[in-house]
């Protein structure tokens, strides 16, 4: 039920807005996946890989806008290029936090159901359903010359600014 995967998660579903300096700057969704403020989202959305930078860097600001429309600095933790994904911090007294949990993508099976919740082009808690195409999939990774391994893959849109939400 896509609705009630919704009003579940939605609270625990961020934008994310990366400043790099100059006029470079990204936009992405991601989530909260602690109640210490960690949240989860992609390495592209956080740091300049996937660009024709030679050498990959984070991001020299961060902010993270709740559904709420409360915004908060967020600084980096770390990334990881070859799988694609990053974790950023909040501070969690600054902001009650709705982690969602992980699943278990060994339990995916085609066919099943899928709701990404993000927001793509900039407009926030956007809702796309759909099901799994495909599992263990090996895809380009954007932000490497690897590929992802163990993929799944879906046919729910995914736009520019989905990067990063669940």
């Amino acid at each position: 039920d896509p609705a009630a995967i919704y009003a579940r998660t939605s609270a625990g579903v961020v934008t994310i807005y990366a400043f790099f300096g100059g006029s470079e700057r990204a936009q992405g969704s991601g989530f909260v996946v602690s109640d210490q403020g960690h949240v989860l989202t992609n390495s592209h959305v956080i740091t300049t890989s996937g660009t024709d930078n030679e050498s990959v860097r984070g991001a020299t600001r961060l902010y993270v806008a709740f559904a709420d429309g409360d915004r908060l600095p967020a600084s980096i933790v770390g990334w990881d290029l070859f799988n694609d994904t990053g974790v950023i911090k909040v501070d969690p007294r600054n902001h009650a936090l709705s982690p969602i949990p992980l699943g278990d993508s060994d339990a995916v099976v085609v066919g099943a159901p899928v709701a990404a919740i993000g927001s793509p082009f900039g407009n926030e808690n956007s809702l796309a359903v759909g099901v799994v195409s495909a599992v263990s999939r090996s895809i380009p990774s954007l932000t490497s010359a690897y590929s992802v391994a163990d993929a799944i893959q879906i046919d729910a849109p995914i736009n520019h600014g989905n990067s990063g939400g669940p």
